[in-house]
């Protein structure tokens, strides 16, 4: 009886010592997957930093008094490019609740940017000055959230708050 209480007791410890380590592994696979989420996301925002430059671009042909091929040059290239970039956030596989939250984000910023392109086209070729200001301060606006996305995803989730947890 003896030789059965000791195995019993060696195994205790063993399910002891096994169980002592499993958070940590728990943490180290958060981590993994908060890492992971943040290297989707970041790629996502590269992607809408270039729909930012394109927008720069139709901004400074406004500027220079070509309002209706800077509204050409959102519906044939600002456009369809928004539309991938949508597309492909939301098909972003985020692990964490971290990662669900910035993808959150950014497609929020996305829907922004796509609700104010027809605006924002219609107002250059109106060449109705308040209009056009309105419009490229709504931009000025989005690519200030822009920068409030790309600084969150940026940023380090906090494991210990359970950020990198599965949702």
């Amino acid at each position: 009886m003896k030789p059965l209480a000791l195995r019993d007791l060696a195994g205790a410890v063993v399910l002891i010592v096994l169980s002592a380590g499993a958070p940590s592994c728990s943490r180290a696979s958060q981590a993994e997957a908060c890492a992971a989420d943040r290297q989707e996301l970041a790629a996502a925002v590269e992607r809408d930093q270039h729909l930012g430059a394109m927008l720069h671009e139709v901004d400074s042909l406004a500027g220079s008094g070509k309002g209706v091929e800077a509204a050409n040059r959102i519906d044939k290239a600002v456009r369809p490019e928004l539309a991938r970039t949508s597309d492909e956030a939301s098909q972003l596989h985020m692990r964490t609740r971290w990662g669900l939250a910035r993808q959150k984000q950014l497609r929020a910023l996305l829907d922004a940017r796509a609700a104010s392109l027809s605006d924002y086209a219609d107002a250059l070729r109106s060449d109705r000055l308040d209009e056009v200001v309105e419009a490229m301060t709504a931009q000025r606006d989005i690519e200030k959230r822009a920068m409030e996305v790309q600084k969150a995803i940026g940023s380090e989730p906090d494991s210990s708050t359970g950020e990198c947890a599965a949702p």
